[in-house]
């Protein structure tokens, strides 16, 4: 019985073009009437941040930081982000993040993803004027697993603020 789940969830996955995410549009504002696209990335938009970022980090201040997580690359928003997550890892008995130049990190994002535990993260979108630092919106996009999160990151120059794992597609 095991097998023919596996199965399944293979073949379910095959469908999917490999390493991209699904697409759902919501924002609080007036709905769009648009006809459904056949796009596979899932993004949802809200103007209230929901992230569980302290409160001392402008999460739409740009200044991107790239680093190794366990030699792999991410990128991340700005500094003070990166070095909360930094020492809540080192809290946790993990590793701290190595800071790396933007091309020296590029060499380290993943060619492949397996199939994983899908994730939904969350990213910041600029304010309409384009400013940085000033306040914009939050994204959330879901990814057949971590990996696929990361090698989106990392290769869109987008860094994402939150992660969680979730039920499958």
């Amino acid at each position: 019985m095991f097998n023919i789940k596996l199965l399944l969830l293979l073949l379910a996955v095959s469908w999917f073009h490999h390493g991209q995410a699904v697409q759902e549009t919501k924002t609080e504002e007036i709905p769009e009437t648009e006809p459904e696209t056949e796009s596979e990335v899932k993004i949802s938009t809200d103007s209230t941040p929901t992230t569980s970022v302290s409160s001392k980090c402008n999460i739409y201040y740009r200044n991107y930081q790239w680093v190794l997580q366990d030699c792999v690359c991410r990128c991340f928003q700005n500094e003070c982000l990166m070095q909360i997550e930094s020492d809540q890892r080192k809290k946790e008995g993990r590793s701290p993040f190595v800071p790396v130049t933007e091309e020296l990190c590029r060499s380290f994002i993943s060619r492949k993803c397996s199939v994983g535990f899908p994730v939904v993260a969350e990213f910041p979108i600029p304010a309409p004027c384009g400013c940085n630092r000033k306040p914009g919106s939050i994204a959330t996009e879901r990814f057949y697993s971590l990996c696929h999160l990361l090698k989106f990151s990392a290769e869109n120059r987008k860094p994402f603020l939150t992660y969680s794992y979730c039920w499958p597609f």
